[in-house]
């Protein structure tokens, strides 16, 4: 019995160690983690071109990967790209359809000009 009790203790010791040491472990990788976020935002306050480059290289990739999506055709001023269309300047059959939904679901009729604008648009080009 001694010697089974000597054994149970000794897998409580191991346990324990590996517990402990799986604990410092993390609060070390923690903290090198936190020291290196502090650095990282140091620089770049510090050293502003070194951002200011960053920046010029992340917008480049993320053009890049929407595929040609984004170009300077494309505009970037929220007043540039206003989603909202005069009814009257659509033609008769979409412009009643946008005034049929802004009574229904009392929404203003011109952010609706554009939709149903595009949806006929779609409609047209997926037959």
């Amino acid at each position: 019995m001694n010697a089974s009790r000597k054994f149970v203790d000794g897998l409580r010791t191991v346990a324990s160690d590996m517990a402990n040491g799986l604990l410092e472990i993390t609060h070390n990788g923690f903290a090198l983690v936190g020291l290196a976020v502090v650095f990282a935002a140091l620089t770049l306050t510090v050293r502003p071109e070194i951002r200011e480059l960053g920046e010029v290289q992340l917008m480049d990739w993320l053009q890049s990967r929407q595929g040609g999506q984004l170009d300077e055709a494309t505009p970037t001023e929220p007043s540039e790209r206003a989603t909202a269309v005069d009814p009257r300047d659509l033609p008769k059959q979409q412009a009643s359809v946008a005034y049929w939904l802004s009574k229904k679901y009392r929404v203003a009729p011109e952010p609706l000009s554009a939709l149903v604008s595009e949806a006929y648009a779609l409609g047209q080009k997926t037959k």
